[in-house]
C-alpha cells in the first residue's frame, strides 16, 4: 500500500513539474509576444510622427520660399539645395544683422564727447540740450567717480 502511495505521489509530482514547466514556457512566449507588439506599436507611432514632421517641414519650406520670393523683387534665385535649417539661419542673420544697432545713452554721449575734447557749449549744441544740463551731468559723473575711488 505504501509503495502504491509513493508511486502515486511520484506521478503527481512529475505531473506538477511538467505543468509548471509548460506554464513557464507559456509566460515566456507571452512576454516575447508583448514585447514584439510593443516594438511594432512604437515603430508605427514613430513612423507616423516622422511622416507628420516631413509634412510640416514641407509646409514650412513652402511658406519660407513664398516669403523669400515676396521679399526679393529682383531675380528669383532661391537656394533649393540647402537644408531648411540653414535657410532659416541665414534669414535670421540677415534680419538681425541689418537691424542690430547699439544706442548710446545721453549720459554716455556726453561723456564720450567730453573725452574727445569737446567743450560744454559744443556738447550742448551737438546734442541739442541745454548747457546747464550737460554741466550737471558732467559734475554728477565726476562726483560718482570720486566717491567710487574713495570707497575702494
Amino acid at each position: 500500500m505504501t509503495s502504491f502511495l509513493l508511486l502515486l505521489s511520484f506521478l503527481i509530482h512529475l505531473l506538477l513539474i511538467i505543468t509548471i514547466y509548460h506554464l513557464y514556457e507559456k509566460i515566456k512566449r507571452d512576454k516575447n509576444e508583448q514585447a514584439e507588439q510593443f516594438k511594432s506599436m512604437l515603430m508605427t507611432f514613430t513612423n507616423e510622427i516622422r511622416q507628420e514632421n516631413i509634412k510640416l517641414e514641407q509646409k514650412l519650406v513652402k511658406k519660407n520660399l513664398k516669403q523669400l520670393s515676396k521679399k526679393s523683387n529682383s531675380t528669383n534665385i532661391l537656394p533649393h539645395d540647402e537644408p531648411e535649417y540653414l535657410m532659416d539661419e541665414k534669414k535670421y542673420k540677415e534680419e538681425f544683422e541689418i537691424n542690430d544697432q547699439v544706442e548710446t545713452t545721453f549720459v554716455g554721449q556726453v561723456l564720450q564727447l567730453l573725452q574727445d575734447g569737446k567743450t560744454v557749449d559744443e556738447i550742448a549744441k551737438q546734442l541739442n540740450r541745454g548747457k546747464t544740463e550737460v554741466e550737471l551731468l558732467i559734475k554728477l559723473n565726476r562726483e560718482r567717480e570720486l566717491s567710487s575711488r574713495q570707497g575702494k
